[in-house]
Formats: C-alpha cells, structure tokens, sequence
C-alpha cells in the first residue's frame, strides 16, 4: 500500500523530497528532478522533472520490478541522468497462460485512507499467441493527524488503469500499452515557503 516514493526509500542510497502526503519525488544521492531519469514501461517519464509538488505519476502496484541504475550505467539514457536511473517495470504478458490476477487492499488509520488494486492477465486457449493485462487502482486519503493536531490540506484521492496486449509470432511481435493516472492533491499548507524569513516561521512554528 505505499507509494512509489515510500517503496524507492528502501533502496539504499534513495530518499525523497516530500511536499505533501503523497508527493514524494525521488532523490538519489541528493540530486532530483531533471538531475534524475524515471522510465515507466519502457516510456520516458517527465514529470518529476518540474517543481516542487510534483512526483512521478506512476502507480507502484503494476511494478514487478523497481530498479535504481547509478554511475555511468545511466548514461544509455541520457545524459541528464546525472543522478541515476528509475526503472518501472511491469511483469511480462502471459502468453499461452490460462487467466490469473490477484486483488489487494490495505487500510490506514491516520487520515481514515484505504486502497484497492487489482490485476487480470492471461491469453485465450484458442489464441495462445495473443495476451492481455488489465490493472486499476484506487486510492483515498484523508486529512493526517499529528498526536495532538490534523495537518492541514493533507488530503488527496488518486485512480490510475492500464492495459496492455501484445501478440508474439514466429516472424511478428508486437504489443500495445495504455495507462491513465489521474489524482487530486492536498500540498500541505506549511510547506510554501517564499524566502528565508518563512522558513525560519516554520521551525519556530508550534505546529
């Protein structure tokens, strides 16, 4: 049930730049946005690139694989990838495989949030060299709650689908990929911060 930015922070090396509950954009060795190459599917990913109260929009439960490329192995895909490398990649279709899928939830106390994500794959028995992969996700989160205060503007919901076909002959491959990712932040209001005399307002801050 965590997020991308959540899951990443496990890899040595990896933390992130939070500006809201869910806004995590990664950094590798001190270095983010355009310092960093995120590639989802095979497809280059570009905005975590932007400001601030921006992060990848990917959602990690499609991932089979998250691996994190540093030195100069990144530099096959760019040479912005001056951080490293994000790679997001899905299990591969099933092909000739009966159907299958798997369906998950979690549940959170702090801001009342659940998620649900589910994922169907597989071929026809009568077209083995054809297969599918459907996947969604759904996520709500509410205001979090500090021990003795909720924070502010912490709320957020976000909904991704995907889907994927492909088709593998003895002279012809070929596949197809489609995904959506569409959320509702809440920045959190302490996090706007102009100059240098906000900023000491904020550590001062009693909450």
């Amino acid at each position: 049930g965590n997020t991308l930015g959540e899951q990443l922070m496990r890899i040595p090396g990896m933390s992130t730049l939070n500006t809201g509950s869910s806004i995590m954009k990664p950094v590798i060795n001190g270095m983010h946005s355009n310092r960093i190459v995120v590639v989802n599917s095979g497809i280059r990913q570009e905005g975590q690139q932007w400001g601030s109260e921006h992060a990848p929009e990917i959602d990690p439960n499609l991932a089979g694989n998250l691996e994190v490329i540093q030195g100069a192995s990144g530099l096959q895909y760019g040479p912005d990838a001056i951080g490293g490398v994000i790679l997001v990649t899905p299990d591969e279709l099933a092909y000739g495989k009966s159907f299958s899928g798997w369906v998950k939830s979690t549940a959170q106390s702090n801001g009342r949030s659940g998620m649900i994500s589910g994922l169907l794959n597989g071929s026809l028995k009568k077209l083995p060299k054809l297969a599918f992969r459907i996947h969604a996700t759904g996520r709500i989160t509410g205001t979090q709650q500090s021990p003795n205060y909720f924070i502010k503007n912490t709320a957020s919901n976000e909904y991704s689908f995907s889907g994927a076909a492909g088709y593998k002959g003895t002279r012809l491959e070929a596949d197809v990929f489609y995904t959506r990712y569409t959320t509702n932040l809440g920045i959190f209001t302490g996090s706007h911060i102009g100059n240098l005399t906000d900023l000491n307002s904020a550590f001062l801050a009693e909450e």
